[in-house]
């Protein structure tokens, strides 16, 4: 991969802020998915941040009564 679209992919992670603006949640809401496993995240130190389209496709993979 070359550094522009590794830098181009970086950029479009989202902060837990930032994402539970866009899901119009709390951010605790989120650290509640994150227990559970219902979002995918990643951990650089003690940094934590989210691909949304990965979020979304997590999400979409559930439906009431359980995951597909």
């Amino acid at each position: 991969m070359s550094f522009n679209r590794l830098d181009a992919k970086i950029q479009k992670l989202l902060t837990k802020t930032q994402l539970a603006e866009q899901m119009c949640v709390q951010p605790r809401t989120i650290d509640n998915w994150m227990k559970v496993g219902l979002v995918p995240y990643l951990k650089i130190g003690k940094t934590v941040r989210f691909e949304f389209s990965s979020v979304m496709e997590k999400l979409k993979s559930y439906e009431l009564g359980g995951e597909r």
